[in-house]
């Protein structure tokens, strides 16, 4: 796998993002956020506390989507400027379209509690494969599946 993408630095990217560092089984993660400043300064973050606590994974970051072409999963998570919500409605469609129409067999992974409609509508308006987007919450999950 090239690169796990995960869109959105807010609170649950940022924590994606050390996780999977920490755990040492990609070899690198980036960090993708219109607001690329704070991408960045949790990338740099990340990939400081590499040799201290014993991760090789490298953590960039990126402003533009088109950052995800070449991803071996894409994440959808939240954006930094509101880091404590999901990317929401006409926003987070816009997003995934472009995401879908940049990769065309990545699974995307809509990890936010609140994003079943968000899988939901990729589906059903955007024509994503079923089978290609899911959401990690029950919810997101079962939005998928119909």
């Amino acid at each position: 796998m090239s690169f796990i993408a995960i869109l959105g630095a807010g609170t649950l990217g940022g924590t994606l993002a050390y996780t999977l560092a920490t755990r040492d089984r990609v070899r690198a993660v980036r960090l993708i956020d219109p607001a690329s400043g704070v991408a960045a300064g949790k990338a740099l973050d990340i990939q400081q506390a590499g040799p201290v606590e014993r991760f090789n994974t490298r953590v960039t970051a990126a402003g533009e989507i088109d950052a995800v072409v070449g991803a071996g999963a894409v994440v959808v998570t939240g954006p930094a400027d509101a880091p404590a919500e999901d990317w929401q409605d006409e926003a987070a469609r816009t997003l995934l379209k472009q995401v879908a129409g940049l990769t065309r067999r990545t699974p995307i992974i809509c990890a936010g509690a609140s994003q079943g409609p968000l899988v939901a509508s990729g589906v059903q308006q955007l024509g994503i494969e079923h089978a290609r987007i899911f959401g990690s919450a029950p919810g997101a999950f079962v939005s998928g599946l119909r």
